[in-house]
C-alpha cells in the first residue's frame, strides 16, 4: 500500500501544476547537513570553489536530498533515468524559474528531456527570445539596425548535456544540483546568470545507455565479490560512437538533440564527458576544421581561458587546455552547434566509472607543467565523485555567468557568424553544388538531400534547364578518379598522349544543369555545414596524429554525383524549395527497385524543425 502510494505521490510531480503562489514568501537559508556531507565527500579543499562548497534550502523547493535520499556526489550511488527525469519535473512544480519539456524518446522508450532555469521575467518572454535567436540565425533581410535592436533585446542561451557516454556517469547527478542552485541562490553571481541569460539542461543524452550503466554499478556493489559485469555496449549497439552521429544523425538521441537546437538557436551547446584528470576544457591543438568560421575558434579559447583562470586563481589544480582534442572532425555532438553558427564546446572531468572513491596513479605526461597546464595534476590522488561533480559545476558556472555578463558579445557573433555564412557564396564560394537530375542512385541521392533538410539546409530544386559556360560551371570531386581511369584505358588500348591532348580541345564550352536537378546553394546560413561534408577533406601527412575522423565526404561515401559551381547566374529554381520539415519525394525508379538499395532513405515529417528561417526568390 505504502509503495502504491508514493508511487501515486511521484507521478503527481511528473506534472508541471500551478502551485507557484505559496502562503508564504519563499525563504533561502543554508541546508547544513547537506553542506557537511559535502565536505565530507570532497577529498582534498583544492577540488572544491565558493560555488559549490554548500547548497541552500528554499521553503518552497525542494533540494536533490529531499527527492533522492542521498546528496549529488554521494559515494556508490547513481540514480536512474526516471529519476532524474523526476527530480527535474518536481522542480519546475514548485519553482516559476524551472521549466521541462520533452524532447522525444529513446530507441527503448526512454524519455529525453530539457529543463529550462531562468528569471520569471524571462519566461514570460520566452517565445520572444527563441523567435530573436532564430532571427539572428538567418539574417537574410535584416538590417545591420534592426540586427543591433535584436542583439540588445535578446537573451544568450547555454545549453548543458550530460552522459552521451554511459560509463562516463557524474554529469545527470550534478545536473541536478546546478539546476537546483540555479533555480534558489540569491547570490548576485548567480542572479546575473539568471536574470541575463536562459539556462537549458538536457541531463543525460543516452538514457538507455545510461540505465544499463547504473544496473551493472548497482548489482556490482551488492555482489562485490564477483568481477563486475563490462558494459558491452550502450544505447542501441553503437556505444562510444554514439558521439560520432552528427552527420548521419541515424540515432534517435541525435535526431532529438538537432531539433531542439533548430527550435532554440542556443548560443553555446556544452557537453559534459569523464576520461582524463582532473578538467580539460576544450579548445583544440589543431589543424582546425577549415569550414569553421574562425570567430568560433577564437571563442573557444576565450571562454576556457576565462574558466582556466577563475579556477586556478581559487587554487584548483589539474585544470587545463589545448593538448587533448585537435578541433578537425565535425561529427560530435557538439558540432550541431558549430555546424550551425553557434559554440559547441566540452569538458572532460576525472572519472572513476561509477560513484566510488579510488587511489589514482598518473603517467609523468599528465602530470607535467606545460603552458596549457600551469597548474598540473599530482601524481597520485584520492578522487572522488564528489570531487568530480565540484570540478564540474564550478567551470561550467563560470562559464555560464561569463556568457550572461557578456550576452550582447555573444549574440552579436552569433548573428556575425550567420551573416558570414550568408555572404560564403560571394566571398568564398562555391555559389552552389548541383545534384542532376539524372543520377544513377536516385535513392542515394534522395537519402543524402534528405539529411541535408534534417540538419536545417535548404534545398532547392531547377524548373527548366540551366546552362553555364565551362570557366563558371566549377568542379566536380570525382573529376580526378574518372580522368584517372579514362587515362589507363586509352594506355591499355595503346592511344598516345596526342590524343588526349586533341579530346580535350573538344571539351563542350558549356555544362548544362537539367531541370528538376537539386541544388543546394551557398547564400544561406547553413551553408558551411552543406559545403564542409560536400568538398574534399586534406588531412596533412605532417600535421599532429588526429583525434579521431579524417574524412568525411558525403557524396563520395553514397556514390552520387555533384558539381561544385564557383560564379552566379541568374537562372531560376522551384519557389517550392525544400525547407526543414519537408522531405524529397521518392524518385519512381526507386519505388520499383527499392530492395536493390543498401539504405533507402526514410522520409518523416519534422514540422518543427527549422520553422524561423525565412523564405527567399530561390535564384542562382
Amino acid at each position: 500500500m505504502m509503495r502504491r502510494l508514493s508511487g501515486l505521490l511521484l507521478s503527481l510531480c511528473l506534472f508541471p501544476v500551478p502551485a507557484f503562489a505559496q502562503s508564504k514568501p519563499c525563504t533561502v537559508s543554508d541546508h547544513p547537513e547537506y553542506t557537511n556531507k559535502i565536505k565530507e565527500f570532497t577529498t582534498e579543499s583544492f577540488f572544491s570553489t565558493e560555488l559549490v562548497d554548500h547548497l541552500p534550502l528554499s521553503s518552497c523547493v525542494p533540494p536533490p536530498d529531499a527527492f533522492l535520499h542521498h546528496i549529488i556526489g554521494a559515494p556508490d550511488t547513481l540514480d536512474y533515468t526516471k529519476d532524474i527525469n523526476a527530480y527535474f519535473r518536481l522542480l519546475a512544480s514548485k519553482s516559476p524559474r524551472v521549466k521541462v519539456w520533452s524532447i522525444g524518446t529513446s530507441e527503448e522508450g526512454r524519455e529525453m528531456l530539457v529543463a529550462a532555469v531562468s528569471d520569471e521575467a524571462n519566461f514570460a518572454k520566452l517565445d520572444r527570445y527563441k523567435e530573436i535567436t532564430a532571427r539572428l540565425a538567418d539574417p537574410r533581410g535584416l538590417s545591420e539596425a534592426e540586427a543591433q535592436k535584436l542583439i540588445a533585446e535578446g537573451k544568450p542561451m547555454y545549453w548543458a548535456d550530460g552522459s552521451i557516454h554511459s560509463p562516463e556517469t557524474g554529469a545527470p547527478e550534478m545536473l541536478m544540483e546546478l539546476a537546483y542552485r540555479l533555480a534558489v541562490e540569491d547570490t548576485p553571481f548567480i542572479q546575473k546568470i539568471r536574470n541575463d541569460s536562459i539556462i537549458l539542461i538536457t541531463p543525460i543524452v543516452e538514457v538507455d545507455g545510461h540505465d544499463r550503466m547504473v544496473d551493472i554499478y548497482l548489482q556490482h556493489k551488492k555482489h562485490p565479490d564477483k568481477p563486475p559485469y563490462p558494459l558491452i555496449w550502450w544505447g542501441h549497439y553503437v556505444s562510444h560512437d554514439n558521439n560520432r552521429d552528427n552527420l548521419g544523425v541515424t540515432l534517435a538521441l541525435s535526431r532529438n538533440m538537432l531539433k531542439t537546437y533548430l527550435e532554440f538557436h542556443p548560443t553555446v551547446m556544452h557537453d559534459l564527458h569523464e576520461s582524463v584528470p582532473y578538467l580539460y576544457i576544450m579548445t583544440g591543438t589543431g589543424p582546425y576544421n577549415a569550414w569553421l568560421d574562425p570567430i568560433v575558434i577564437s571563442e573557444w579559447q576565450e571562454m576556457a581561458y576565462h574558466e582556466i583562470e577563475e579556477m586556478t586563481k581559487r587554487g584548483v589544480i589539474g585544470v587545463w587546455t589545448h593538448g587533448f582534442y585537435d578541433g578537425w572532425a565535425p561529427n560530435y555532438l557538439l558540432s550541431i552547434a558549430n555546424n550551425h553558427n553557434s559554440i559547441g564546446r566540452f569538458y572532460e572531468t576525472f572519472g572513476n566509472g561509477g560513484a566510488d572513491t579510488r587511489v589514482r596513479t598518473l603517467r609523468p605526461s599528465e602530470t607535467s607543467r606545460e603552458w596549457y597546464r600551469p597548474n598540473p595534476p599530482l601524481p597520485k590522488v584520492k578522487w572522488s565523485a564528489r570531487d568530480n561533480i565540484n570540478m564540474q559545476q564550478s567551470a561550467i558556472l563560470f562559464g555560464m555567468n561569463n556568457v550572461a555578463s557578456n550576452g550582447q558579445k555573444f549574440l552579436s557573433n552569433f548573428y556575425l557568424k550567420s551573416k558570414r555564412a550568408v555572404a560564403k557564396a560571394r566571398t568564398e564560394g562555391p555559389v552552389a553544388w548541383v545534384f542532376p537530375a539524372d543520377d544513377s542512385r536516385p535513392a542515394e541521392q534522395a537519402s543524402l538531400l534528405n539529411l541535408f533538410v534534417l540538419q536545417g539546409v535548404e534545398v532547392h530544386r531547377t524548373e527548366r534547364e540551366l546552362r553555364l559556360r565551362a570557366t563558371e560551371s566549377g568542379r566536380d570531386p570525382d573529376a580526378h578518379k574518372e580522368k584517372s581511369a579514362e587515362m589507363s584505358a586509352e594506355k591499355s588500348a595503346g592511344k598516345s598522349p596526342d590524343d588526349a591532348k586533341s579530346k580535350e580541345e573538344k571539351k563542350p564550352a558549356e555544362t548544362v544543369i537539367r531541370a528538376g536537378s537539386y541544388v543546394v546553394r551557398m547564400d544561406q546560413p547553413y551553408s558551411r555545414m552543406a559545403d564542409m561534408v560536400l568538398d574534399k577533406q586534406y588531412y596533412n601527412v605532417s600535421d599532429p596524429r588526429p583525434y579521431d575522423d579524417t574524412g568525411w565526404t558525403l557524396g563520395a561515401l553514397r556514390n552520387v554525383k555533384r558539381r561544385a559551381h564557383a560564379q552566379s547566374r541568374q537562372n531560376r529554381c522551384s519557389r517550392r524549395h525544400r525547407r526543414p520539415g519537408q522531405n524529397l519525394p521518392h524518385p519512381a525508379q526507386y519505388r520499383q527497385h527499392a530492395r536493390d538499395f543498401a539504405f533507402p532513405p526514410r522520409f518523416r515529417s519534422h514540422g518543427s524543425r527549422g520553422r524561423f528561417l525565412r523564405s527567399r526568390r530561390p535564384e542562382i
